[in-house]
């Protein structure tokens, strides 16, 4: 036979409940009454921190609504500003669009002017050039027939003089 106090969970006593009400030893009542307090400490300090928690949480979420708010009106200026600024440089591009159209018309009509104006030159350096040349004929004409005129009258004065000379040797 062994012996029951040597086996492990074979307590002979184990199982007797005694004779009347049982008393929780004192450090049993201790430990229930500590065990009782962590459980209410424990969920009061639970609540508490879902309380501020969400406070917390709330708050955070007011501030980042407050933010998102400013960050959308700004935003919207910057968009306003950005939308300014463009239509001013469109008009700006419009105008000089229009400017450079009239300059290339201008330009163009010029090259017209300025090719109508070469030819009226060229024409009339031409016909000026005829006109010269016809002119300084006429003239040429005109005096060579005063020089032979006027050598012809010279030569038939000194052959008068020269047959004078000679009748009077």
């Amino acid at each position: 036979m062994t012996d029951p106090w040597e086996s492990p969970g074979q307590d002979p006593w184990g199982n007797w409940h005694g004779t009347g009400h049982p008393t929780p030893a004192p450090a049993k009542r201790y430990e229930k009454l500590a065990d009782q307090l962590k459980t209410d400490l424990h969920e009061t300090l639970q609540k508490k921190w879902a309380e501020k928690h969400s406070q917390d949480q709330s708050s955070q979420d007011a501030q980042r609504v407050c933010r998102l708010e400013s960050d959308i009106v700004e935003m919207k200026a910057h968009q306003s500003q950005f939308h300014t600024w463009f239509q001013e440089t469109g008009t700006r591009l419009a105008k000089q669009d229009e400017q450079l159209t009239h300059l290339h018309a201008a330009v163009q009509q010029n090259q017209t002017d300025l090719q109508t104006v070469r030819t009226e030159v060229h024409t009339s350096a031409d016909s000026l050039h005829q006109a010269m040349q016809l002119s300084l004929g006429n003239i040429k004409g005109d005096i060579t027939a005063e020089v032979t005129s006027a050598v012809t009258s010279q030569m038939d004065r000194l052959e008068a003089l020269l047959s004078k000379r000679q009748r009077n040797d």
